[in-house]
């Protein structure tokens, strides 16, 4: 049977499988459960591949369900367990300054449909700190107060995605602000 069978990375549209090679198996196939049965994404025709990127899945949704197996002359090895997977949200899009004063800076960003909320923070003192978290899609501004005039500040923003106990993030987006003098 195959062993070590996991993820490998994971984008918000793509998964890449990595499992262990199997020097007694000539290939592998991977299947993929949708529409009620379980379908063939992948026939591996070489038992030194160990990995494989499934494309073209859906941004933040929850659910997606892999299992593979070893072949071997037309014989079988049994299934692994099955490995389910949740893809990230959509990176934010439009994240910028939309006002800014000598003391705050209100960011913006355009609305992400795949996300559950954003995670806003901004460096200071030598590392990131949080400034905010969203919990809903729709949240789509926030003000930076306390902040000096004429000074350049970093920030940068995610969204994620909570499908029951398990949360996924996008990459950050960064945006540099100089305050009014």
């Amino acid at each position: 049977a195959v062993s070590g069978f996991k993820v490998k990375s994971l984008t918000s549209t793509n998964v890449t499988l990595q499992w262990n090679k199997n020097t007694s198996a000539s290939g592998y196939e991977i299947e993929q459960y949708k529409g009620g049965k379980w379908t063939n994404v992948a026939k591996i025709t070489s038992n030194a591949t160990t990995s494989y990127t499934v494309k073209g899945l859906a941004a933040g949704t929850a659910g997606y369900k892999f299992r593979m197996r070893a072949v071997m002359d037309g014989a079988y090895s049994d299934y692994t367990s099955e490995l389910t997977v949740n893809t990230n949200p959509y990176g934010v899009g439009g994240f910028k300054c939309s006002s800014k004063s000598s003391t705050s800076v209100t960011l913006k960003w355009n609305k992400g449909t795949t996300a559950s909320g954003y995670q806003l923070q901004q460096y200071k003192g030598g590392k990131w700190t949080q400034i905010a978290k969203t919990t809903s899609n729709s949240t789509l501004t926030c003000t930076a107060k306390g902040l000096k005039a004429n000074t350049t500040y970093t920030f940068r923003i995610r969204a994620y995605k909570t499908s029951g106990s398990s949360t996924k993030y996008s990459n950050y987006v960064r945006a540099a602000v100089t305050t009014a003098k």
